[in-house]
């Protein structure tokens, strides 16, 4: 998503950062739940997804390593993981649009100036 992200010009580039972001947390957590640290295994599943050119590089917990998930015989099916990501981003837009509910309906003020002593 990230060089995706680089083909796309004004705040959209940061909105898909952003989203690439959210789906590395996955990779993060995991690590931290299985006892590996998270910094370097997001580093190598990326470094290693970046050099096979692969998609299916994810972390096999019981070494530590990134591995071809497809190999090793772990699959989701793709109508779930797609069905979470499209309720993930549906309840984002949700949260921001009551935000911007929210701020459209508090009056304007002007902020307390502080009193000049000269």
């Amino acid at each position: 998503m990230r060089r995706y992200a680089e083909t796309i010009p004004g705040r959209e580039q940061l909105a898909v950062e952003a989203y690439a972001d959210a789906i590395e947390v996955i990779v993060r957590v995991l690590a931290e739940n299985a006892g590996i640290d998270p910094i370097t295994t997001l580093l190598d599943v990326v470094a290693k997804q970046t050099n096979t050119n692969s998609d299916y590089i994810g972390i096999d917990l019981s070494t530590g390593t990134p591995s071809d998930m497809v190999k090793l015989g772990i699959l989701e099916p793709e109508g779930i993981v797609k069905q979470a990501i499209i309720g993930a981003t549906e309840v984002a837009i949700s949260i921001l649009r009551i935000d911007d509910v929210l701020w459209a309906k508090q009056e304007m003020q002007m902020p307390d100036m502080p009193d000049d002593e000269m």
